[in-house]
Protein backbone atom coordinates (compact mmCIF):
# COMPACT_ATOMS: atom_id res chain seq x y z
CA UNK A 1 0.00 0.00 0.00
CA UNK A 2 1.72 3.46 -1.14
CA UNK A 3 1.65 6.29 0.67
CA UNK A 4 -1.78 7.87 -1.40
CA UNK A 5 -3.57 5.06 0.29
CA UNK A 6 -2.12 5.62 3.56
CA UNK A 7 -3.28 9.35 3.03
CA UNK A 8 -6.37 8.70 1.56
CA UNK A 9 -7.34 5.94 4.51
CA UNK A 10 -6.17 8.33 7.19
CA UNK A 11 -8.44 10.86 5.87
CA UNK A 12 -11.48 8.91 5.57
CA UNK A 13 -10.67 7.72 9.09
CA UNK A 14 -10.45 11.71 10.57
CA UNK A 15 -13.61 12.10 8.31
CA UNK A 16 -15.65 8.72 9.90
CA UNK A 17 -13.92 10.11 13.56
CA UNK A 18 -15.56 13.73 12.89
CA UNK A 19 -18.77 12.71 11.28
CA UNK A 20 -18.98 10.15 14.61
CA UNK A 21 -18.20 13.26 17.05
CA UNK A 22 -20.64 15.34 15.64
CA UNK A 23 -23.47 12.44 15.25
CA UNK A 24 -22.71 12.01 19.15
CA UNK A 25 -22.82 15.84 20.11
CA UNK A 26 -26.07 16.03 18.24
CA UNK A 27 -27.40 13.22 19.73
CA UNK A 28 -26.43 14.36 22.99
CA UNK A 29 -27.71 18.11 22.62
CA UNK A 30 -30.92 16.41 21.42
CA UNK A 31 -31.28 14.54 24.13
CA UNK A 32 -30.21 16.90 26.88
CA UNK A 33 -32.86 19.43 25.33
CA UNK A 34 -35.52 16.64 25.07
CA UNK A 35 -34.52 15.81 28.66
CA UNK A 36 -34.49 19.86 29.80
CA UNK A 37 -38.11 20.30 27.90
CA UNK A 38 -39.50 17.47 30.20
CA UNK A 39 -37.86 19.23 33.51
CA UNK A 40 -39.88 22.13 32.45
CA UNK A 41 -42.31 20.70 31.87
CA UNK A 42 -42.59 18.92 35.22
CA UNK A 43 -41.63 22.06 37.33
CA UNK A 44 -44.58 23.53 35.40
CA UNK A 45 -46.94 20.91 35.80
CA UNK A 46 -46.00 21.27 39.59
CA UNK A 47 -45.85 24.27 39.73
CA UNK A 48 -50.11 23.98 38.22
CA UNK A 49 -50.56 21.67 40.36
CA UNK A 50 -49.05 23.53 43.63
CA UNK A 51 -50.89 26.85 42.31
CA UNK A 52 -53.99 24.34 42.26
CA UNK A 53 -53.87 23.14 45.82
CA UNK A 54 -53.48 26.69 47.32
CA UNK A 55 -56.17 28.09 45.47
CA UNK A 56 -58.26 25.04 46.25
CA UNK A 57 -56.83 25.63 50.20
CA UNK A 58 -57.53 29.50 49.82
CA UNK A 59 -61.16 29.57 48.77
CA UNK A 60 -61.87 26.64 51.43
CA UNK A 61 -60.42 28.93 54.47
CA UNK A 62 -62.05 32.02 52.61
CA UNK A 63 -65.37 30.22 52.83
CA UNK A 64 -64.25 29.40 56.33
CA UNK A 65 -63.07 32.61 57.24
CA UNK A 66 -67.07 34.28 55.98
CA UNK A 67 -68.74 31.63 57.53
CA UNK A 68 -67.41 32.33 60.60
CA UNK A 69 -67.60 36.11 60.43
CA UNK A 70 -71.34 35.69 59.60
CA UNK A 71 -71.95 33.30 62.70
CA UNK A 72 -70.08 36.11 64.93
CA UNK A 73 -71.93 39.12 63.48
CA UNK A 74 -75.00 37.44 63.20
CA UNK A 75 -75.34 35.17 66.31
CA UNK A 76 -72.94 36.05 68.97
CA UNK A 77 -72.70 39.81 68.75
CA UNK A 78 -76.41 39.83 69.01
CA UNK A 79 -76.72 37.63 71.90
CA UNK A 80 -74.10 40.31 74.04
CA UNK A 81 -76.39 42.71 73.01
CA UNK A 82 -79.34 41.30 74.67
CA UNK A 83 -77.80 40.22 77.65
CA UNK A 84 -76.02 43.78 77.77
CA UNK A 85 -79.78 45.00 77.24
CA UNK A 86 -81.48 43.09 79.74
CA UNK A 87 -78.92 43.50 82.49
CA UNK A 88 -78.90 47.55 82.11
CA UNK A 89 -82.61 47.12 82.59
CA UNK A 90 -82.66 45.18 85.22
CA UNK A 91 -79.97 47.18 86.78
CA UNK A 92 -82.13 50.12 86.68
CA UNK A 93 -85.09 48.63 88.47
CA UNK A 94 -82.79 47.50 91.46
CA UNK A 95 -81.73 51.26 91.32
CA UNK A 96 -85.42 52.45 91.24
CA UNK A 97 -85.70 50.49 94.90
CA UNK A 98 -82.63 52.65 96.31
CA UNK A 99 -80.07 49.96 95.54
CA UNK A 100 -76.71 51.33 94.70
CA UNK A 101 -75.41 49.09 91.81
CA UNK A 102 -73.52 51.65 90.49
CA UNK A 103 -70.07 49.50 90.04
CA UNK A 104 -72.35 46.51 88.59
CA UNK A 105 -72.93 48.95 85.87
CA UNK A 106 -69.57 49.67 85.07
CA UNK A 107 -69.33 46.39 84.69
CA UNK A 108 -71.89 46.10 81.85
CA UNK A 109 -68.89 48.06 79.68
CA UNK A 110 -67.11 45.28 79.56
CA UNK A 111 -70.00 43.79 77.44
CA UNK A 112 -70.10 46.71 74.97
CA UNK A 113 -65.81 46.31 74.85
CA UNK A 114 -66.15 43.00 74.03
CA UNK A 115 -68.62 43.77 71.23
CA UNK A 116 -66.43 46.11 69.80
CA UNK A 117 -63.35 43.63 69.76
CA UNK A 118 -65.61 41.15 68.10
CA UNK A 119 -66.52 43.52 65.58
CA UNK A 120 -63.27 44.44 65.00
CA UNK A 121 -62.24 40.17 64.35
CA UNK A 122 -64.91 40.03 62.14
CA UNK A 123 -63.23 43.28 59.93
CA UNK A 124 -59.70 41.23 59.80
CA UNK A 125 -61.29 38.54 59.24
CA UNK A 126 -63.43 39.98 55.77
CA UNK A 127 -61.90 43.39 55.35
CA UNK A 128 -64.81 46.26 55.47
CA UNK A 129 -62.86 48.23 53.49
CA UNK A 130 -62.33 45.19 50.34
CA UNK A 131 -66.19 44.33 50.66
CA UNK A 132 -67.77 48.02 50.97
CA UNK A 133 -65.31 50.01 48.54
CA UNK A 134 -63.75 47.39 45.96
CA UNK A 135 -59.62 47.02 45.75
CA UNK A 136 -58.91 50.81 45.03
CA UNK A 137 -60.63 52.76 47.07
CA UNK A 138 -59.87 50.54 49.59
CA UNK A 139 -55.88 50.26 49.34
CA UNK A 140 -56.38 53.60 49.12
CA UNK A 141 -57.80 54.44 52.39
CA UNK A 142 -55.87 52.02 54.04
CA UNK A 143 -52.68 53.97 53.30
CA UNK A 144 -54.79 57.20 53.99
CA UNK A 145 -55.41 55.47 57.25
CA UNK A 146 -51.74 55.44 58.24
CA UNK A 147 -51.84 59.18 58.61
CA UNK A 148 -53.76 58.69 61.50
CA UNK A 149 -51.93 56.40 63.20
CA UNK A 150 -50.43 58.32 66.26
CA UNK A 151 -47.61 55.72 67.02
CA UNK A 152 -46.68 56.46 62.88
CA UNK A 153 -45.84 60.34 62.32
CA UNK A 154 -45.19 60.03 58.88
CA UNK A 155 -46.65 61.12 55.80
CA UNK A 156 -48.54 58.69 53.01
CA UNK A 157 -49.77 59.14 49.72
CA UNK A 158 -52.08 57.19 47.24
CA UNK A 159 -51.75 57.92 43.44
CA UNK A 160 -53.70 56.09 40.89
CA UNK A 161 -51.12 56.35 37.90
CA UNK A 162 -53.03 54.17 35.32
CA UNK A 163 -57.16 54.32 33.68
CA UNK A 164 -57.73 51.44 36.29
CA UNK A 165 -60.96 52.73 38.39
CA UNK A 166 -64.34 50.31 39.59
CA UNK A 167 -63.58 47.49 36.66
CA UNK A 168 -60.46 45.79 37.61
CA UNK A 169 -58.97 42.63 35.19
CA UNK A 170 -58.96 40.01 38.15
CA UNK A 171 -61.49 37.83 39.71
CA UNK A 172 -63.07 38.78 43.18
CA UNK A 173 -60.71 36.08 45.18
CA UNK A 174 -57.79 38.09 43.37
CA UNK A 175 -58.19 41.50 44.37
CA UNK A 176 -58.98 40.15 47.83
CA UNK A 177 -55.33 38.17 47.70
CA UNK A 178 -53.64 41.67 46.85
CA UNK A 179 -55.51 43.66 48.81
CA UNK A 180 -54.23 41.63 52.04
CA UNK A 181 -50.80 41.20 50.35
CA UNK A 182 -50.80 44.96 50.45
CA UNK A 183 -52.00 45.28 53.89
CA UNK A 184 -49.17 43.16 54.80
CA UNK A 185 -46.96 45.74 53.28
CA UNK A 186 -47.88 48.86 54.63
CA UNK A 187 -48.17 47.20 58.22
CA UNK A 188 -44.54 45.81 57.89
CA UNK A 189 -43.49 49.52 56.38
CA UNK A 190 -45.76 51.17 59.41
CA UNK A 191 -43.87 48.81 61.94
CA UNK A 192 -40.36 48.70 60.85
CA UNK A 193 -39.36 51.43 57.83
CA UNK A 194 -39.50 54.39 60.43
CA UNK A 195 -40.60 56.27 57.47
CA UNK A 196 -40.96 60.18 57.33
CA UNK A 197 -42.72 60.15 53.68
CA UNK A 198 -44.44 57.12 51.96
CA UNK A 199 -45.93 56.85 48.10
CA UNK A 200 -47.73 54.31 47.35
CA UNK A 201 -48.54 54.43 43.67
CA UNK A 202 -50.72 52.18 41.09
CA UNK A 203 -48.41 51.21 37.73
CA UNK A 204 -49.03 49.66 34.85
CA UNK A 205 -46.51 48.74 32.69
CA UNK A 206 -46.49 45.64 29.61
CA UNK A 207 -49.78 43.82 30.98
CA UNK A 208 -48.81 43.83 34.81
CA UNK A 209 -50.36 45.36 37.15
CA UNK A 210 -47.98 46.79 39.99
CA UNK A 211 -48.04 48.52 43.04
CA UNK A 212 -44.92 50.58 44.31
CA UNK A 213 -44.19 51.30 47.95
CA UNK A 214 -41.57 54.35 47.87
CA UNK A 215 -40.40 54.91 51.00
CA UNK A 216 -37.50 57.46 52.47
CA UNK A 217 -37.04 54.75 55.50
CA UNK A 218 -35.34 51.46 56.31
CA UNK A 219 -35.42 49.26 53.12
CA UNK A 220 -34.73 45.87 52.92
CA UNK A 221 -33.19 43.91 49.91
CA UNK A 222 -34.76 40.57 48.26
CA UNK A 223 -31.27 38.71 49.92
CA UNK A 224 -31.94 39.84 53.23
CA UNK A 225 -36.09 39.14 52.55
CA UNK A 226 -34.97 35.68 51.75
CA UNK A 227 -32.89 35.20 54.86
CA UNK A 228 -35.65 36.49 57.19
CA UNK A 229 -38.07 33.82 55.43
CA UNK A 230 -35.67 30.71 56.68
CA UNK A 231 -35.22 32.06 59.87
CA UNK A 232 -38.61 33.29 60.98
CA UNK A 233 -40.70 30.75 62.87
CA UNK A 234 -43.77 33.33 62.38
CA UNK A 235 -46.37 33.11 59.77
CA UNK A 236 -46.42 36.25 58.11
CA UNK A 237 -44.00 35.84 55.45
CA UNK A 238 -45.28 32.55 54.50
CA UNK A 239 -48.71 33.42 54.26
CA UNK A 240 -47.23 36.22 52.24
CA UNK A 241 -45.05 33.88 50.20
CA UNK A 242 -48.47 31.87 49.45
CA UNK A 243 -50.41 34.63 47.93
CA UNK A 244 -48.03 35.58 45.84
CA UNK A 245 -47.87 31.97 44.50
CA UNK A 246 -51.74 31.88 44.07
CA UNK A 247 -51.27 35.45 41.82
CA UNK A 248 -47.89 34.38 40.04
CA UNK A 249 -46.86 37.45 41.23
CA UNK A 250 -43.67 38.97 42.36
CA UNK A 251 -42.74 41.20 45.63
CA UNK A 252 -39.29 43.07 44.72
CA UNK A 253 -37.23 44.81 47.92
CA UNK A 254 -34.51 47.43 47.15
CA UNK A 255 -33.00 49.94 49.18
CA UNK A 256 -30.71 52.74 48.69
CA UNK A 257 -29.59 56.06 50.82
CA UNK A 258 -32.55 58.16 50.37
CA UNK A 259 -35.35 56.26 48.92
CA UNK A 260 -36.27 52.42 49.27
CA UNK A 261 -39.05 50.54 47.59
CA UNK A 262 -41.21 47.61 47.92
CA UNK A 263 -42.69 46.38 43.83
CA UNK A 264 -45.46 44.28 43.66
CA UNK A 265 -45.94 42.38 40.30
CA UNK A 266 -49.07 40.90 39.31
CA UNK A 267 -49.56 39.37 35.96
CA UNK A 268 -53.06 40.64 34.34
CA UNK A 269 -53.17 37.17 31.99
CA UNK A 270 -51.61 35.16 34.74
Amino acid sequence: MDEKEHTIILVAACIGIAFFVMLLYVITTIYKNRNLKIENKLRLLEKEKQIELLTAISKAEENQKIEIAGQLHDEIIPIIALATSNLNTRITEFEKQGLDLQSMRSETKSFSILQESIRGIIHKIVPMLFTSFGLLKAVELSVKQMNDNADNPGVAEFHNNTIFSGELPFSTNDQLTIFKICREVLNNLAKHSEYAYLKVSLEEVKENFILLFLHDGKGVTDEEIKLFEESSTGMGLKLLKSRLILLNADLIYSKDNDVSSVRLVVPINK
